[in-house]
């Protein structure tokens, strides 16, 4: 490419579209801007962090990050500490939450809870039982979550 991209835009004008004809497009409802996608993302996990209180589950760590992945939750029942990867939706036109914890962003989780493990005190050799958990949070039109809990949804790659 000879010419840089603000050089070729000065000399071609601006992107044209028709809007009328077979080309023209609908006019799309407004996106959702990143503050508002990460705004969901934490309602989500706040919902789910109450659902599982709710339980009976004790909330030891929210957002935990290193430089491998990241997990959502890290809860603790009865002596089984739970990784919980949390997906929210506002709608589901292009699938339910948990469909997208895909293969890929199971090993980030569970590398991740590698991580936790390691720096987690334990007294024992073996470590805590542990679980991987995923909590879909799917909001209707009218702001009304569903949470839909699904314990034991993957299990650690090898």
């Amino acid at each position: 490419m000879s010419a840089s991209y603000p050089a070729w835009r000065q000399r071609h004008g601006p992107r044209r579209r028709s809007t009328t004809g077979p080309s023209a497009r609908p006019a799309a409802a407004p996106a959702l801007t990143a503050d508002n996608r990460q705004q969901t993302g934490l309602d989500g996990e706040e919902l789910a962090a109450g659902h599982l209180e709710s339980l009976g589950y004790e909330i030891i760590a929210r957002r935990y990050r290193v430089r491998v992945g990241e997990i959502d939750l890290v809860a603790r029942r009865q002596g089984l500490l739970v990784f919980i990867e949390v997906k929210t939706r506002r709608q589901t036109r292009f699938g339910a939450p948990a469909e997208s914890v895909h293969r890929q962003k199971q090993m980030r989780i569970t590398r991740a809870a590698e991580w936790f493990l390691q720096r987690m005190k334990t007294g024992s050799s073996e470590g805590p039982a542990c679980r991987f958990d995923v909590i879909a949070v799917t909001f209707d039109a009218d702001s009304k979550a569903t949470i839909e809990h699904l314990e034991d949804a993957f299990r650690p790659f090898s």
